[in-house]
């Protein structure tokens, strides 16, 4: 009933209804509140064939567990968005986020960086524990070393901020921080320069979700579409209702790394890493 209020869910749905508009499906919406469900709950909410499917919306664990077990078991064609780990009878849509990871972690490696930390969000969130999953794959793959005080939880497990956690960054031999997304990342921004650090001079950012919060501060990060997830999780439910294996209608949305002047290049010499001094408050990046 809530969905308008989180951007997640709203832009999400609108890509659902927009991908529907373009396959001449419509979309018919219920709200009801938990009284009207009855004693039967979920079967009442799920099995009462009034809908021909079901697309899921899900960020958090232990959300939906029975209702997605059930349209599995009832072979009713159905799509989860932000989570893969689902029923064999389910198709998945997802951001690409090992893609995302990637594309941060070389951006800031091609810019000499390679002690670089990842500020992680909740814990019980999918998408947070792909992510920190996806940048140690990333760092890997860089020959870039991945150690466990590299990773910092700048979340709860309800989204709440960790202050004294986000502060800890600053302690970390570290010239670069990876963040969970844009809000985490402004808050560490803010962190450090209240600790007397400045970005990019000292540390380099890069956040995730392009938000317009990221531009205005000139935050380097990750750009994706949960629209695009809607639209590719109609898609998938199209191929599913029409019979199409499972596998053939998991898909995930691209990303692309929008640069900014968070990061900045640092410069190697006779293999110690050192931060060149700005040239100009108003310099981008250092010089080579």
């Amino acid at each position: 009933n809530d969905f308008m209020q989180h951007e997640l869910d709203w832009f999400t749905y609108a890509g659902i209804v927009e991908g529907a508009r373009q396959h001449g499906y419509d979309v018919l919406t219920m709200s009801r509140s938990d009284s009207d469900w009855g004693s039967e709950g979920e079967k009442l909410r799920f099995l009462d064939r009034r809908s021909d499917g079901f697309i899921f919306a899900i960020s958090m664990r232990g959300r939906w567990e029975a209702a997605i077990d059930l349209v599995a078991e009832n072979a009713i064609p159905s799509v989860v968005c932000y989570r893969r780990q689902v029923p064999k009878r389910v198709a998945w849509v997802d951001i690409d986020n090992l893609g995302a990871q990637r594309q941060a972690v070389q951006h800031l490696a091609q810019n000499g960086h390679r002690r670089i930390a990842y500020l992680s969000g909740p814990t019980d969130n999918y998408d947070a524990v792909e992510r920190c999953n996806a940048w140690k794959t990333a760092m890997r793959e860089c020959d870039l070393p991945v150690h466990d005080n590299y990773v910092v939880h700048g979340n709860n497990a309800y989204y709440v901020q960790q202050p004294k956690a986000i502060a800890s960054v600053a302690t970390l031999d570290v010239t670069a921080v990876v963040c969970f997304n844009d809000t985490l990342a402004l808050a560490l921004w803010d962190s450090l320069e209240a600790q007397g650090l400045r970005v990019p001079d000292d540390i380099s950012l890069i956040g995730m979700d392009n938000r317009p919060e990221a531009a205005e501060r000139g935050l380097s990060s990750i750009a994706h579409s949960f629209a695009d997830v809607g639209r590719l999780a109609m898609k998938a439910w199209i191929k599913l209702k029409n019979g199409s294996d499972v596998a053939d209608c998991c898909d995930v949305s691209t990303t692309h790394l929008v640069s900014r002047s968070s990061v900045r290049k640092l410069h190697h010499s006779q293999d110690r890493l050192y931060v060149q001094p700005a040239l100009l408050s108003s310099t981008r990046y250092a010089k080579t």
